[in-house]
């Protein structure tokens, strides 16, 4: 008998146990870019020039729903508080094309088009890094391709730096919305440039 009791009193222990850790802080989640901008921006203009914004290319650690954190020289660990709410290189396309799109309204920006251009936008981001500061640093290179008539391609890079901010999970975000929004700014540069010469 006193073995039963002492099951069931550890059996109530387990189920208070993981009672109370259903009670801490709720998952947050985040996106990089709204749904509205989404819709808005890459509704496609058959008036407009069209360019593919080829899926962005990050990291392969980096994606991932988590967002991570740096912990040591070379380790990372999860938010426990929150995630992103899509794959991280998913997430960083749809900002960046929408961030492309406010700054090129003579171009139509799209990502998977409905049929083939030769106008393509690659990036590469080759690393994402929060400073204990909260200064996100973010480094790339693109190409553009289809720009000019003699099928010439368009190669630049650059590092982008947000200001220096919150390092929480919604500060982290912020600052990634930051780097990302310098980068356009850059790639529209970039497809100026090419477009004046053509």
């Amino acid at each position: 008998m006193k073995t039963i009791i002492c099951q069931r009193f550890l059996c109530i222990l387990v189920i208070a146990g993981l009672a109370g850790c259903g009670g801490g802080t709720p998952m947050r989640i985040f996106v990089l870019t709204s749904p509205a901008q989404t819709s808005a921006n890459f509704t496609p203009d058959v008036h407009l020039p069209r360019y593919e914004l080829v899926q962005v290319r990050i990291p392969d650690y980096l994606d991932t729903t988590d967002i991570l954190h740096q912990t040591g020289a070379q380790e990372f660990a999860a938010s426990p508080t929150g995630r992103w709410g899509e794959r991280l290189s998913t997430g960083i396309t749809r900002a960046l094309a929408a961030s492309l799109a406010s700054r090129l309204p003579d171009l139509s920006i799209l990502i998977d088009p409905p049929d083939v251009t030769t106008r393509r936008i690659m990036v590469t981001i080759e690393h994402i890094n929060f400073a204990p500061s909260g200064v996100c640093s973010l480094s790339a290179h693109w190409e553009i391709t289809g720009s000019t008539n003699n099928g010439e391609k368009q190669i630049a890079q650059g590092t982008f730096l947000s200001p220096p901010g919150p390092t929480d999970d919604p500060g982290e975000a912020a600052a990634l919305r930051t780097a990302i929004a310098q980068l356009a700014d850059a790639i529209k540069d970039t497809l100026r440039t090419t477009l004046s010469r053509s």
